[in-house]
């Protein structure tokens, strides 16, 4: 009973961290003042969690902030346009897109509806219950813990603060998508990570773990400047170490929620860090970040695809975040104009072919004479 009650609210942070993500990529507002009530709700949010789960009778304070000021955002449409928009993220992420026929993708839609509902609502089904079965208890918290601060003092708190400061460390630095400060960021905040969450289960940590971890993390981020085989090799060197390391977590110490846990942030954090999808291309290897390139608050970058004849050829592409806009068959890229939606590429032969960056699609060709 124990086990599940702390599965129930690991699924409850979990899918809350889900419609943060969906608020934080998709939501903006003129004035700041929307964003700071909405940021006050969060907040209450995550600090019941934490109250909830130590039954403190008090917790009705935050829950009762959260749930009226949620519920002004959510029964006025405000999230709708977010709903709508990252009910098409994992097509996206895939590269599976159809940008011909605008449809709505309803599955999703209902999905990420129930999981908003869920974030608004579970709190007072959660209250309800304990107060019901005689569960709540005073634990002497004083107001300010009661209203905003119990996460950070709390135990469990501390661990979710902690790990979300180095995820939120590493979406900031992969958004510059900078080669140098992504590296960084890859191989430190998994190591962080990695510390953090075996000192909450108080496990203490050999040397030699950390050395396996740098070395799967150094694989990770080569693995944008290889090709075929070796790329393979690099990221399966990566997956097997990290699977290794947190079987022999759960096998030492037998706490599988620690685990999970590691799984999940040395998987997450090094993607989060590089700021792109380096699982949706692998015949051709990472160049520079594309010259006025920053259209539309994406940023882009260069694929080099190197092959071997009579004469070494490299030809680039582009890419973004998620997939291929260019494919790699040309000699120069550049955009037709500053911060310019449209890029001319010039093939060997001399042919010049117009990309519209948004979707990838071509849209004129003439070939020099």
């Amino acid at each position: 009973m124990k086990i599940l009650r702390k599965g129930f609210f690991v699924i409850d942070v979990l899918l809350l961290l889900v419609v943060v993500f969906c608020i934080s990529h998709t939501l903006a507002f003129v004035q700041y003042w929307p964003f700071l009530l909405l940021d006050i709700a969060l907040l209450s949010r995550f600090n019941s969690v934490i109250l909830l789960y130590r039954k403190e009778k008090w917790s009705i304070v935050p829950i009762i902030v959260f749930v009226i000021l949620f519920g002004v955002y959510y029964c006025n449409g405000i999230f709708d346009n977010t709903i709508f928009r990252m009910a098409e993220y994992p097509s996206i992420v895939l590269g599976i897109q159809d940008y011909d026929v605008i449809e709505k993708n309803i599955i999703g839609e209902r999905i990420l509806n129930i999981i908003f509902l869920w974030a608004w609502l579970t709190p007072v089904v959660v209250y309800l219950y304990q107060a019901i079965r005689k569960q709540l208890v005073c634990n002497n918290y004083r107001w300010y813990d009661i209203t905003c601060l119990a996460i950070f003092k709390d135990k469990v708190g501390q661990l979710l603060v902690e790990l979300g400061i180095l995820t939120f460390i590493a979406m900031l630095i992969g958004l510059t998508l900078d080669v140098v400060l992504s590296k960084y960021a890859l191989l430190a905040t998994p190591v962080a990570a990695y510390y953090i969450i075996n000192r909450y289960v108080k496990r203490k940590v050999h040397w030699i773990e950390y050395v396996l971890l740098v070395i799967a993390l150094y694989m990770f981020n080569q693995s944008q400047f290889v090709t075929d085989r070796v790329y393979i090799a690099f990221l399966t060197t990566y997956t097997v170490i990290v699977l290794f390391l947190c079987t022999y977590i759960l096998v030492n110490s037998k706490k599988a929620f620690a685990s999970l846990l590691i799984l999940l942030m040395i998987t997450a954090l090094p993607l989060l860090s590089l700021g792109y999808n380096i699982y949706s291309y692998t015949d051709g290897t990472r160049g520079t970040n594309y010259d006025g390139g920053r259209y539309n608050g994406r940023y882009m970058y260069t694929i080099k695809r190197t092959t071997e004849g009579d004469l070494i050829s490299t030809k680039i592409g582009l890419r973004g975040r998620y997939y291929q806009i260019i494919p790699s068959n040309y000699r120069v890229i550049v955009p037709t104009s500053i911060l310019s939606p449209f890029a001319k590429c010039i093939t060997e032969r001399g042919d010049t072919i117009t990309y519209y960056l948004e979707t990838g699609q071509i849209l004129e060709k003439d070939k020099f004479k």
